[in-house]
Formats: structure tokens, sequence, C-alpha cells
């Protein structure tokens, strides 16, 4: 007998232009909070690191500062998907942006491990950006999430169900392949 449990047909949300650009908005408005005076300038960075690069949640939120060149721009993702490592080159002005970050965080968290860490300094988690995700789509007037439940949306653009249950951030690929630069998170 067939035991495998099969879930049902997932259908990705595909923001509008304004609810992204009102995504972007909250990111860039987040506030620290106690114990976390960083968290304002490390989940953007790895948010708009994920969207510009196509990173799946779980490898931004597991990079090393090791991993990260930002001499030349360059990720190494290690142990990935069917644990396969792979190299991604940023654009110049992600490149910049996770300078800038790396900078700030460096100052407050200069022996840290994790590139963008959480409030501990360790890396961040599956849940805590969860939480952080559903309460920027609520601030940010986004109610269509799919399913309408965005404890199962993706913010990535995601056809894999890794991702899905990631539960991290956009269904913003139709941008990026269709050609679209002006909704850079970089220029808003």
């Amino acid at each position: 007998p067939d035991i495998a449990r099969k879930d049902a047909p997932y259908t990705p949300y595909i923001y509008t232009e304004s609810e992204i650009l009102a995504i972007w908005d909250v990111f860039d408005h987040l506030k620290p909070r106690g114990g976390f005076p960083v968290r304002q300038f490390v989940i953007p960075a790895m948010i708009k690191l994920m969207y510009c690069c196509g990173l799946r949640p779980a490898e931004a939120r597991n990079l090393r500062v090791n991993d990260v060149d930002l001499d030349i721009g360059r990720l190494n993702i290690m142990e990935s998907k069917q644990h396969r490592s792979r190299i991604v080159m940023m654009a110049d002005d992600v490149t910049e942006m996770l300078s800038d970050c790396n900078t700030i965080v460096t100052s407050t968290m200069p022996e840290r491990e994790p590139f963008f860490p959480n409030s501990e300094g360790s890396f961040y988690g599956k849940r805590g950006l969860e939480k952080t995700f559903r309460q920027v789509l609520k601030k940010a007037g986004v109610t269509g999430t799919g399913r309408g439940n965005p404890d199962k949306e993706v913010f990535l653009a995601g056809n894999s169900r890794m991702m899905r249950e990631c539960h991290a951030v956009v269904s913003f690929s139709y941008l990026l392949y269709s050609g679209d630069r002006s909704i850079s998170p970089m220029k808003v």
C-alpha cells in the first residue's frame, strides 16, 4: 500500500508590484529589538539576498562569514540541495548591500560564525524567519497569500516542496525572468 503523505496541490501566489513594494518598505523600516540591535540590518539583507540571487531560505540562513567573499562578490553555498555545493556570483549592488550589513553586524558581533546571526549570535532559525515574514505581510497589508495561510506561503519563487516548507519569502521570479529590474530591492 502507498502510505506516503500526499500534500494538497500548491499554487504559488504571485505578488503584485504594489505588494512587493509594500513588503520591501516594511523590511526597510524594521526596528531593532531589545537584545538584537542589528535585526533591522540582518533580516532585510538576508531577504534581499534570497531575492536577488535566487537562494533557498536555508541557504541564506546557513551562510557563514567565511562563505561570503565581499571582495569579488562570491557566495559559496555549501551542502545545499541534495548535499551539493555551488558558487553564486552577486551583482555589485548586492555585494555592496552585504558589505554594509557585514560592517554593521561585525561591529556588534565581531567573532560571529553565521553571516546572518540571530540575537544570540547563532544561525537564524526557520521559525524566526517565518514569524517575521508573517508580521511583514500583515504590516504591508498583503492579504492574498495563495491558500490564505501565511504559514504555507512562499516569498521566493517556488515550485519546489523544499522552498514551500521553508516558508520564507516571495513569488518574485516572474519579475526576474521577465527582465523587469525596476523593482530591485536595492532601489526601493
